[in-house]
């Protein structure tokens, strides 16, 4: 383990309701491969983060470290071997009912396509990836959620395609991509190890 989790482990102990440290020590055991260990802290931060989005004076913003932190642990539960904790958590994340945010939709999306048959109905992140791709069409992270989506919901090449330009392309993308989204996840576990600080370059990457 580096040495920055014994720091985290007195964080979570003086502040147990901070989501920000039990994610951040999530993300310090999957640096050094601990799927099992940071699959708890994950998941704990996710709780925290729900209840304080069950208040009304939660902030709007909340949303999107909910759908960061599902995706992250639905990658970490599957890394671990825990197909059946990862299923209760996309079966969780598609019924939550939630504000129409393009980037939330996005990470719920890729959250419950990571694996086969991660929800009973593949048309929630399917209808979900489809709503951020028409709210930013050029967004590259977008654009391969929606090929993910849709190669999860079995859509052929032709139907859909034909009145959305270039989703024909992003099907095709989504086709050579899906065996490795819980890498691409995984990769995104590893590289948000900092206090609730989030990667903003994916959203600001156009697609060529």
């Amino acid at each position: 383990m580096t040495f920055g989790a014994p720091v985290l482990s007195c964080g979570v102990k003086l502040r147990p309701d901070s989501y920000h440290l039990w994610c951040a020590r999530g993300c310090m055991h999957a640096t050094s491969r601990e799927w099992g260990k940071g699959a708890a802290d994950m998941k704990k931060s996710l709780e925290i983060v729900t209840t304080m989005l069950s208040r009304a004076d939660a902030p709007g913003g909340l949303w999107m470290e909910w759908s960061q932190t599902g995706q992250n642990l639905g990658a970490l539960l599957l890394l671990a071997g825990d197909e059946s904790g990862y299923r209760k958590l996309c079966r969780s994340l598609v019924s939550t009912q939630v504000p129409e945010i393009d980037g939330m939709y996005c990470c719920v999306s890729r959250a419950c396509t990571m694996a086969p048959a991660a929800v009973d109905d593949n048309s929630a992140p399917l209808r979900m990836a489809d709503f951020a791709v028409k709210q930013g069409p050029r967004i590259a992270w977008y654009v391969s959620a929606l090929g993910v989506a849709q190669h999860r919901a079995g859509q052929q090449q032709k139907g859909e395609a034909a009145d959305r330009p270039r989703i024909g392309t992003h099907r095709e993308r989504g086709r050579r991509s899906h065996g490795a989204c819980v890498c691409v996840a995984a990769r995104r576990v590893l590289r948000n190890c900092a206090f609730g600080v989030r990667d903003r370059r994916d959203r600001r990457t156009s697609v060529v």
